[in-house]
């Protein structure tokens, strides 16, 4: 007879609930942890520990209207602090009070909001984008949340209607600049809409901007652009920059960068589709490349359209591979507005986050490696009906990814969602293609650049504990007594420093990353060679003084020395014997010889009998010998191969010593002679 067992109704739901592989990753924060009141149309996110108290805040941009300004159309922006997990609405202290009402936050039409430090004295800094025509803002941080508006005095006071802003050190100059788009005047995103040019702001290094538009950027009017994003398109080691545009008649644009100046590359680089909203850039095929997902100008119609994954090829353009990368089934037609790279299962694989407008579901898709597919409901129902943009990292340091979503148009609660079923991040850093350039030489610099990422978009500070050069001098133990130079994000996934050679034998080397996790992730060492500048490598002291010697030798060999004694040798000698002796190698030193024998140690020799050292000792003889000894050593500075690798050894020595034998063999063929 069977046994029946009869389980609870708490035993029963507990069997049945979703394990935690299976369940949402991300779950609704409570009203106590954030709470949006003023519910405002907010357009972007941005996260930054603007307080500098470790955990990550959340500045959400604010403004009404669509494609013209409305009655609506100002707000104030809005600063949360977090405070051990905690967000706290901070917007009034954080960017002052408004002029016409002191007891309100100020008021503006904020379309993008970002924080970097602009002016290098640690702090970070905020920019507001602001649109419909109206002049941007800028907050300079004092440190511990405080900041200071100075606007008028940093900014171009020009109006704009910007639709989108991006940070990155444009010029190489070492601080930060801002591209802006223009939507131009309004009505905007109609067919005959005029749209703006794209902007450049440079900084100056203490955080006062000037508008090079004119002299640095293609003057081609963008019809409604939503997104810029900065990517080294073709490896360069500079910022390119990819524009989109909702209602160009192509598509959208990218601009390559040639040393500050940009010039228009669309043509043959970036397959043209109509629609574009958003571009995130991430190496998806893991061949040191940057490729490129769209959102928004894939094939579809009235009931959404799909997105493409572009994939770079390696000369300075992207080739369409959706179909592979994201296929059909996948790739549903939506109406998303932003996306982000992320890594919620920690695979070490760059996942995407999608936030859909109106009705159309956000979605979590998952990378394979090879090709994504997407868990349709990446957290629990609730209402997100419009979403105009997300951020993706850890606002409550749990080591799980977290997501904040900016609303607006339909619905305009912003919300906040935890990662509490993801799992904890021991993925280490990505560290892609590095290049250290210059000379390994003692007192020269060594340029450093990396592409590094921990699979998120886009990066920031707080996603790091240390990002440095790492090295270890003479025979000590890297992995013991490193020591480290820092190195610096300014754009894109990418990083640079310059390291000052020192005074030692010899280098062992390689860069590593730290995330915020604490997972970390080191290239492989390398080691080299430190060459001195002031090391001669001759043989002088060995061959002379300050004497200028100097042999004559005819058919009747006549000496003469300046050293006020002169011998004449009637004896005639005639050779001719022909021999070839060639040697070769890679020394610290050079030596030649040449009929018959030449030395440029520095000692050299060019038959008749002729010995030159830098000292200026020489000889020369018109017998008709034509003996050819050729002993060659070169080297040269330290050069890098591709892998940073220095393939040359160098041995200061053996130059001299193969000048020293060279004069014996001269020696030896005049004794013959005689």
């Amino acid at each position: 007879m069977r046994r029946l067992f009869v389980l609870s109704i708490p035993t029963l739901a507990l069997l049945l609930a979703p394990t935690p592989s299976e369940a949402a990753p991300w779950v609704q924060a409570s009203p106590a942890t954030f709470n949006d009141t003023l519910q405002a149309w907010s357009t972007k996110v941005e996260l930054a520990d603007i307080d500098g108290n470790g955990w990550v805040d959340i500045l959400f941009a604010n403004v009404g209207g669509y494609q013209a300004g409305t009655e609506d159309s100002y707000w104030y922006n809005q600063a949360f602090l977090n405070m051990d997990g905690t967000f706290v609405d901070k917007s009034f202290e954080v960017f002052g009070p408004d002029a016409n009402d002191p007891d309100s936050p100020s008021l503006d039409t904020g379309r993008v909001i970002k924080a970097y430090d602009f002016d290098g004295d640690g702090n970070l800094d905020i920019f507001v984008g602001t649109t419909w025509s109206t002049t941007s803002r800028l907050y300079m941080g004092e440190g511990g949340g405080v900041f200071t508006e100075v606007s008028e005095t940093n900014l171009p006071q020009t109006l704009h209607s910007i639709g989108d802003a991006e940070i990155a050190d444009v010029d190489g100059d070492g601080d930060f600049d801002i591209m802006i788009t223009d939507w131009g005047d309004a009505p905007v995103g109609q067919v005959n809409s005029p749209g703006g040019v794209t902007r450049l702001w440079l900084n100056d290094g203490g955080g006062v901007f000037t508008d090079v538009t004119e002299d640095a950027m293609p003057q081609i009017n963008v019809n409604w652009s939503w997104e810029l994003e900065f990517i080294d398109v073709d490896n360069d080691w500079d910022v390119d920059v990819l524009i989109s545009c909702r209602s160009c008649a192509g598509g959208g644009f990218l601009f390559e960068n040639n040393g500050g100046t940009f010039v228009n590359a669309t043509p043959g680089n970036l397959p043209q589709k109509v629609g574009s909203v958003d571009y995130e850039v991430m190496d998806l095929n893991g061949d040191d490349y940057v490729d490129v997902v769209t959102l928004g100008d894939g094939d579809g119609g009235g009931e959404g359209f799909r997105n493409r994954i572009l994939i770079n090829n390696k000369n300075g353009g992207f080739t369409d591979e959706s179909a592979s990368y994201w296929p059909p089934l996948e790739n549903t037609p939506s109406y998303d507005y932003m996306a982000a790279f992320l890594d919620p299962n920690a695979d070490r694989k760059p996942d995407l986050i999608l936030g859909a407008f109106s009705e159309w579901a956000n979605r979590l898709m998952t990378y394979s490696g090879a090709s994504y597919s997407g868990d349709p409901d990446p957290w629990p129902a609730t209402n997100t009906d419009g979403v105009y943009a997300l951020a993706v990292g850890d606002l409550n340091n749990d080591t799980k990814i977290d997501v904040v979503v900016a609303q607006g148009e339909n619905y305009n609660k912003n919300r906040v969602f935890l990662g509490d079923e993801a799992a904890e991040d021991t993925a280490k850093p990505v560290i892609q293609n590095h290049v250290f350039e210059g000379m390994w030489t003692i007192g020269e610099t060594i340029n450093i650049h990396a592409r590094i990422h921990d699979n998120k978009s886009p990066n920031k500070d707080h996603d790091w504990t240390e990002v440095v050069f790492e090295y270890a001098l003479n025979d000590d133990d890297i992995e013991v007594n490193a020591m480290t130079a820092p190195l610096s994000w300014y754009g894109e996934y990418l990083w640079r420093g310059d390291f000052l050679v020192p005074d030692a034998d010899k280098i062992k080397y390689r860069i590593c990353a730290e995330d915020a996790a604490h997972n970390r992730e080191c290239t492989p060492v390398q080691e080299t060679m430190i060459e001195d500048p002031n090391e001669t490598e001759s043989a002088t002291d060995s061959m002379t003084d300050s004497n200028t010697d100097s042999m004559t030798d005819s058919n009747t060999d006549s000496m003469t020395a300046t050293d006020s004694n002169t011998a004449t040798d009637s004896a005639s000698a005639t050779d001719s014997a022909s021999a070839t002796d060639s040697a070769s190698a890679t020394d610290s030193a050079s030596a030649s010889a040449t009929d018959s024998a030449s030395a440029s140690a520095s000692a050299s020799a060019t038959e008749s009998d002729s010995a030159t050292a830098s000292a200026s000792a020489s000889v020369t003889d018109s017998n008709t010998d034509s003996n050819t000894d050729s002993d060659s050593a070169t080297t040269g500075g330290f050069m890098l191969d591709d892998d940073g690798c220095g393939c040359s050894a160098t041995n200061p020595s053996n130059g001299a010593l193969t000048g020293l034998g060279l004069l014996a063999l001269l020696g030896l063929r005049r004794r013959r002679r005689q």
